[in-house]
């Protein structure tokens, strides 16, 4: 949406979705600024540092969902087959 150019709207909402559960996990947003363009250069860049705490399966989660390049980004399968939303017991 930031580069002008047409979106699918739940690839979207998937990215959406990993901005909520970084900020859930971290307690704070992945992308951060006080002046917008350089949050929306930010955004762009998707440079998504996590904290060191965050386990293995919640980071691949995150970056699944937040990956820039929505032909590569999670879709709802991935998402609903992913160990961190149906454990593999």
């Amino acid at each position: 949406m930031l580069n002008r150019e047409p979106y699918d709207p739940k690839k979207i909402d998937i990215w959406s979705s990993g901005i909520i559960l970084y900020a859930m996990v971290c307690g704070y947003l992945p992308f951060e600024d006080q002046v917008t363009a350089k949050l929306y250069e930010k955004i762009k860049t998707s440079n998504v540092k996590l904290p060191s705490w965050v386990s293995s399966p919640c980071r691949n989660l995150i970056r699944g969902l937040l990956t820039k390049d929505p032909k590569l980004r999670f879709d709802v399968e991935s998402i609903l087959s992913h160990e961190m939303i149906t454990p593999h017991l």
